[in-house]
């Protein structure tokens, strides 16, 4: 006999924040059965094991920018073929295998999770009618915000679509004494958490803080991190990668969370850094700031590469630091996080 799951997630690699999802669906009682195509840097991956109701399978144990599509396209059909599901979520079209599994599993029972915005993916074009003809296959929709759900409706998709508010769960350890959080550091200390890569625009943001000499402190490891030191003037310091259980301290050692994207579909590190009490300074093409910058108060948003705009917003952060503070924590993360369980849970029961 097959084995039931309520629903199938097919998604990229085991970020900690879709993990930390899926656990949480599990301990509402849906049995949900979780595939990777293998590990990647483009988010913090974990080891997940599997729970009741939880359950994990690697189409790829490697890295998955080196599988053979060939070799988990065959791996997909095997696992699909042995199970039976209501319901088959998708992370988005970023995969080939899971884009022509949509095409055989039943558009009653495909669910599309959209994190990219209008801002970085494209609606003109080839690639655009590669993903209306996958949009097409999609019976419900899991956007994260209201770029996402704009660039749903941008695609031409007329189904259901329940806003999640995120991309998944962050690590919530008890939250801090925020008294000292009405208090400015004197300098301010900035703080930048993420990859090195050329998407996060950290050339420029180092020239910026040159100019300032304000004090940053850039947390991440990546391709650029050697030519950045090199570059990089007595007021900045770097980390390395810190494991994202050891990022608290980080944050509650530090005044302002600084993300200068050229692209940034969601910015999951605007949520940690919010969580501890941090305003955020974000440029205005990161897609969560509708939700958690501009609804909530919490931080501004310059233009990008604007360098005035860019410093006359930091400064401002300056002047009215209690109050940005404030607003970041006042916050309701565990209503935020019920209610992106809720968007889930709601789509996966409506399709059995």
């Amino acid at each position: 006999m097959k084995e039931n799951f309520d629903y199938v997630f097919l998604t990229n690699t085991p970020s900690f924040y879709k993990v930390n999802l899926c656990r949480a669906l599990a301990k509402r009682g849906l049995k949900g059965l979780v595939v990777f195509y293998g590990f990647g840097r483009e988010a913090v991956n974990v080891e997940p094991d599997n729970l009741p109701n939880l359950f994990f399978h690697f189409l790829h144990t490697g890295n998955s920018a080196r599988r053979s599509r060939w070799a988990t396209w065959r791996a997909l059909l095997k696992l699909m073929k042995s199970i039976e599901t209501s319901t088959v979520i998708y992370s988005g079209w970023l995969a080939t295998e899971y884009n022509l599994y949509s095409f055989l599993s039943p558009r009653r029972r495909n669910v599309v999770v959209v994190e990219s915005t209008p801002f970085e993916s494209t609606t003109t074009g080839l690639k655009s009618r590669l993903k209306r003809l996958i949009v097409r296959r999609m019976g419900r929709a899991l956007p994260s915000g209201q770029l996402s759900l704009e660039l749903l409706k941008r695609l031409g998709f007329k189904g259901r679509a329940e806003l999640t508010g995120s991309v998944g769960l962050i690590d919530m350890p008890s939250r801090p004494e925020f008294s000292r959080r009405y208090e400015l550091s004197q300098p301010l200390r900035c703080l930048y958490v993420g990859r090195l890569e050329e998407v996060k625009n950290l050339e420029w943001l180092i020239m910026q803080f040159a100019k300032s000499g304000r004090q940053l402190t850039i947390v991440g490891d990546g391709s650029l991190r050697a030519r950045l030191e090199k570059i990089a003037t007595p007021n900045i310091t770097f980390t390395g990668f810190i494991p994202n259980s050891q990022l608290n301290d980080i944050y509650l050692t530090h005044d302002l969370l600084v993300l200068p994207s050229l692209s940034e579909p969601w910015g999951l590190v605007v949520e940690e850094a919010l969580y501890r009490g941090l305003p955020v300074l974000a440029s205005d093409v990161v897609g969560s700031t509708p939700e958690m910058i501009n609804a909530t108060g919490a931080g501004m948003t310059f233009q990008l590469n604007n360098a005035d705009d860019f410093e006359s917003s930091i400064a401002r952060i300056e002047q009215n630091y209690a109050t940005f503070a404030e607003a970041a924590t006042q916050i309701d993360f565990l209503a935020r996080a019920t209610a992106q369980i809720n968007a889930w849970q709601s789509v996966i029961s409506s399709q059995q």
